[in-house]
């Protein structure tokens, strides 16, 4: 059962927070309005590089995790409160820019249907049971540190204590999303099996639609093409169940895993990312930071995150030096891949160095 003040909790850091976080971005992807979904997908973005930056080192120290948490939780509430005060200007620039539009029947019914696709969708996964023997490992390590205060200091299959890391588990000293869960568990005070199955899937479903939303926006110049663009990618991921792979199914059974948040948020969002910067024809300080953080956060998700966002950043650089003939643009987007190139070498090295505990 979830108390009161846990309801509170989750709706400050699954929706104030990353709005706030996300802030910054509206001026860097040049928005004259606030963009709820593009604030809410980068805010968690921020989230997810910060725990990154301090788990991976904080983990291999074996610090307590309560430190850990700690200090994830002060940098973020200080950078949400640094967010709102340097973007205190974007409810005027909202107030301005705002027009009155004809409301168009056709586009309310299919944007009633969309939502409605959504929200059941969201409904499926947050209020019914579904089992997955990921469990048996992700959740056990997240209980781990929620429970022991210790980080990846027992084997989460059988419960004995290790005196060195090994096999599989030497993947979360890379990529510390299980950890990530049961920071995110001890901050709202719900248990993390709870956090994992039922409150992600809530919030982290109509986040994987908004980045389409976003996507769609950027490719179709009319907004009846984007709502019943939308309308069809919600029926498609609906009943895309053709295998355990398909993106329906990622999306509507296992969106709590760390390489589903990848494949269904963080992949498009790194897409859209990539895609924009053809509008620049250099690269802007502010838009190397907010790679950087898709980067970062793509590595806390997981080791696939890891390759293929630095492969798909790779490419899209040789892209840029093809297409727009521009080479410091193209070595300034490669940048982008250098700490994940490093942690995948560190992968690499702590698969073959065993880590003592």
């Amino acid at each position: 059962m979830i108390s009161l003040f846990s309801v509170v909790k989750i709706i400050i850091l699954f929706i104030l927070v990353p709005f706030c976080l996300g802030l910054p971005a509206n001026k860097v992807f040049k928005r004259d309005v606030i963009s709820i979904p593009l604030s809410m997908a980068f805010g968690m973005a921020v989230m997810l590089a910060l725990f990154q930056i301090f788990a991976v080192p904080m983990i291999y120290l074996n610090t307590s995790f309560n430190s850990l948490s700690n200090v994830w939780s002060l940098i973020t509430v200080v950078l949400s409160v640094v967010s709102i005060i340097a973007n205190k200007d974007m409810t005027h620039i909202k107030k301005n820019s705002s027009s009155k539009k004809e409301i168009d029947s056709f586009m309310t019914v299919i944007w009633i249907a969309t939502i409605m696709l959504i929200v059941f969708q969201t409904w499926l996964l947050t209020f019914n049971m579904h089992t997955d023997t990921d469990d048996v490992r992700f959740i056990s390590e997240a209980l781990e540190s929620y429970e022991k205060n210790t980080l990846l200091n027992y084997h989460p299959i059988t419960g004995v204590k290790l005196n060195m890391l090994f096999d599989e588990m030497t993947k979360e000293l890379v990529s510390p999303y299980p950890i990530f869960i049961a920071n995110i568990s001890r901050v709202i005070g719900v248990h993390p099996a709870v956090t994992a199955h039922f409150v992600f899937p809530l919030f982290l479903i109509p986040l994987c639609y908004g980045i389409l939303y976003l996507i769609g926006k950027e490719y179709f110049d009319d907004d009846k093409k984007v709502a019943v663009y939308m309308l069809l990618i919600s029926v498609i991921l609906m009943f895309s169940f053709e295998s355990v792979y398909a993106l329906g199914y990622t999306l509507l059974t296992i969106i709590w895993q760390g390489r589903s948040i990848f494949a269904t948020i963080l992949l498009p969002f790194l897409v859209f990312y990539f895609w924009k910067s053809f509008e620049y024809e250099k690269m802007t300080f502010q838009y190397w930071i907010c790679g950087l953080v898709l980067m970062m956060a793509s590595a806390d998700l997981s080791g696939m995150g890891i390759v293929m966002s630095m492969l798909l950043c790779i490419t899209y650089a040789v892209t840029r030096v093809i297409h727009k003939k521009n080479i410091c643009m193209s070595l300034c987007m490669f940048t982008l891949s250098i700490p994940n190139i490093m942690y995948f070498i560190y992968y690499l090295w702590v698969s073959n160095n065993w880590v003592k505990r």
